[in-house]
């Protein structure tokens, strides 16, 4: 199992907050991008695209990367939150 994602390029993100903020915004937006691409493919097509060395970028299963860097007692704190 490995993960997956669905990066949003920059100027999809600029069109959509230009579409949002045309609106009257309320509430919480999400945008992601229409492509799926496995961390892995995402990292080696960053390497490729800036001359970088891809061999470099190892995969690894999701299982191992949860393993690696499993914390405990992880949370985001609140102050004053409106």
């Amino acid at each position: 199992m490995s993960a997956h994602n669905s990066p949003t390029l920059a100027g999809n993100l600029a069109e959509v907050m230009l579409g949002i903020v045309n609106r009257d915004p309320k509430g919480l937006y999400h945008t992601a991008g229409s492509e799926r691409i496995s961390r892995f493919e995402f990292a080696s097509e960053i390497a490729k695209n800036f001359d970088l060395d891809s061999s470099l970028i190892k995969s690894i299963s999701l299982l191992q990367l949860i393993v690696k860097y499993e914390t405990k007692n992880t949370y985001i704190h609140v102050i004053g939150g409106h």
